[in-house]
């Protein structure tokens, strides 16, 4: 004993002075495509459960307008919005969405076929009657039928906004610190170049007088060394020779 199930029309078949003589059965077996629908309603439940019990915020929007057709409880929670907004559009549920870039994101994979991926993507959402703006890690991915057709889109998404508000402070708090690093490498440079032009302008100056000092040390030695006393002589080579070290 099988199942099977069929398509059929049972109609009058009349002779041609219109007495009815019988019953004409038209009839088409549709068994496999009942088995498919049910391997579909089957899978389509499953991956509702699999959404409901789901941590990551998840929905699916069907046709090109975009109807909600499911959404678990954490997407809506991330749209600070409550249940009544599944069976709407999402023009309809979230209309703060107009001027962001997310419909027209969203059309262009319903039309493409191809999945699009947003890292810390910066949204703004009325949540409790507050406009609030938070940033997402998410995909956009096709929903295909059984015939491979696209009907609808199915979105993840992982709330990062603490993290990424993290990162820009930390990101502030190093470039801060670079301009200082910056600021304070100038004012040593610049410390560096007077020193630089002190020291040159210091030699400069001390090179004459501590010149002279060699120069006449050296003359009288040379001059008046036999009209010395030793301890002259001795005081004069001590001038000659620190002056030589002050000029080096």
């Amino acid at each position: 004993l099988e199942e099977a199930f069929v398509d059929f029309v049972y109609q009058p078949y009349l002779k041609r002075d219109g007495e009815i003589i019988g019953v004409l059965v038209h009839a088409v077996e549709i068994t496999e495509q009942v088995a498919l629908r049910k391997k579909a309603e089957q899978s389509e439940q499953r991956l509702r459960n699999l959404i409901s019990e789901a941590h990551v915020a998840t929905g699916v929007y069907t046709g090109r307008e975009m109807k909600i057709e499911y959404a678990n409880d954490a997407m809506i929670r991330v749209w600070g919005k409550d249940r009544s907004v599944i069976g709407k559009t999402l023009r309809e549920a979230l209309p703060e969405l107009e001027g962001q870039p997310f419909h027209e994101l969203l059309d262009n994979v319903y039309t493409t076929g191809r999945m699009y991926w947003g890292k810390e993507d910066k949204v703004d959402l009325m949540v409790n009657g507050k406009l609030e703006t938070g940033y997402f890690n998410f995909t956009y991915t096709p929903w295909r039928n059984i015939d491979g057709q696209i009907y609808g889109v199915l979105k993840m998404a992982i709330d990062v906004t603490e993290q990424f508000l993290y990162k820009s402070r930390v990101e502030e708090l190093v470039a801060a610190r670079t301009a200082e690093l910056a600021e304070a490498n100038l004012e040593l440079q610049r410390s560096n170049d007077e020193l630089s032009q002190f020291a040159y302008i210091a030699s400069h100056d001390l090179q004459e007088p501590v010149r002279k000092l060699m120069l006449y040390s050296d003359y009288m030695l040379h001059r008046y060394t036999g009209q010395m006393d030793p301890k002259g002589i001795e005081y004069l080579k001590i001038i000659h020779s620190v002056s030589g070290r002050m000029r080096t």
